[in-house]
């Protein structure tokens, strides 16, 4: 019998695996990216799930094990989390007079957060999704004002201008990250549309 609409016939290639009971929920590695799945269709007569191929544990290229979905995501929001407390904790140091510490933690939080999806798709394949045609001018520009402003900062020491290069830091890194949703990018032109209209 089919439960939810899935076949009642098993796989011999998956692998059962009782102490999961999510591991009928497959994941790519673009729904792992965007949030939402499919319901695997292998399931036997009792409710057993069964894991798919695609979410054996694998081995990289390193031959080390890659991370199940659960803790890619949970790296995931757990350093992107970290990364923009560290950006925002270091607004602390604007109130000491510290430009220099502010830029390199601000920096270091930009950072963090934007290595983020590395826990999704490798270190390898974060530096390529970087430079793909529809977020190249985000990783430059935000590349570049890291580098500008960790100058400025220890150089020039203009708190002005420091505060404006790391605005138009954490705006590049906003725009990169919006590229990772879908329909993100056209949400943000909307919005900023209609307020800038009013």
């Amino acid at each position: 019998m089919a439960i939810w609409g899935m076949s009642s016939v098993a796989n011999n290639d998956d692998v059962m695996d009782d102490s999961n009971p999510l591991s009928c929920f497959t994941l790519n590695r673009t729904q792992r990216l965007y949030g939402f799945g499919i319901w695997n269709n292998s399931c036997n007569n009792s409710g057993v799930r069964h894991f798919n191929k695609t979410l054996r544990r694998r081995k990289d290229e390193h031959g080390m094990e890659e991370m199940t979905n659960c803790q890619g995501t949970r790296g995931t929001n757990l350093d992107f989390v970290v990364g923009f407390l560290i950006s925002i904790l270091s607004t602390l140091s604007l109130a000491t007079g510290q430009l220099a510490l502010f830029a390199v933690f601000f920096t270091l939080g930009n950072i963090i957060s934007m290595l983020s999806t590395t826990f999704l798709i490798g270190p390898g394949k974060q530096l390529k999704t970087m430079f793909a045609p529809v977020r190249m001018v985000a990783s430059i520009v935000f590349l570049a004002m890291i580098v500008v402003t960790l100058i400025v900062a220890f150089t020039i020491q203009s708190s002005v201008l420091c505060l404006v290069l790391c605005i138009i830091q954490f705006l590049a890194l906003f725009w990169y990250s919006a590229s990772y949703i879908p329909y993100g990018r056209a949400a943000i032109k909307k919005v900023v549309g209609g307020c800038i209209e009013v």
